[in-house]
């Protein structure tokens, strides 16, 4: 689902988000504060998959778990939220735009094993996070951009081992560009 048009969420969620977090989170406030207005749409689709469809806030459950998705990028722009927002569909199950919080979580924790290839910031750049896309996209058979129930059971395995999952993927010629 492209989040910045059919079903895109309100951008009534970033100021909100943005005000809460320039006090939880002080720096990744400064880089949400910069987002252009592209950037700020793809903000909203991420935000916009927690919680109930007419909530224009998120509770304060949905922002800590909103800033550990976030946290790990180490730019926090259109192009990085842009992918993020493909990672998140990949994982939606059900295609409503919404992931529940075990989802999330479980989102969350892939992209910090992802972090964890990278030492000693472990933060995401755009390539690592275009790389866990790539994964996704391998991983996905009937390649519908959704992972089902055992693509995503198989992917959570795999991503405890972020560096073993990509070489067995390239390795059976399924890890592809773009």
């Amino acid at each position: 689902m492209d989040m910045t048009t059919k079903n895109a969420p309100p951008l009534q969620l970033v100021a909100p988000f943005l005000e809460a977090t320039k006090d939880e989170a002080p720096a990744l406030a400064e880089q949400i504060a910069a987002l252009d207005d592209r950037g700020q749409r793809q903000l909203a689709g991420v935000l916009g998959r927690f919680g109930g469809g007419a909530r224009h806030e998120l509770h304060a459950g949905d922002r800590v778990l909103a800033r550990r998705l976030l946290a790990p990028l180490r730019h926090v722009d259109a192009d990085a939220l842009e992918t993020l927002n493909k990672i998140l569909d990949y994982l939606d199950l059900d295609a409503n735009g919404r992931l529940d919080e075990d989802e999330m979580t479980r989102c969350a924790e892939a992209i910090e094993h992802f972090a964890r290839l990278v030492p000693p910031a472990h933060q995401v750049s755009r390539a690592e996070l275009e790389t866990l896309r790539r994964v996704l996209r391998a991983l996905d058979a009937n390649d519908d951009h959704r992972l089902d129930a055992k693509e995503r059971d198989a992917f959570f395995e795999g991503v405890r081992d972020p560096e073993a999952l990509v070489a067995r993927l390239e390795a059976d010629g399924r890890l592809t560009r773009a």
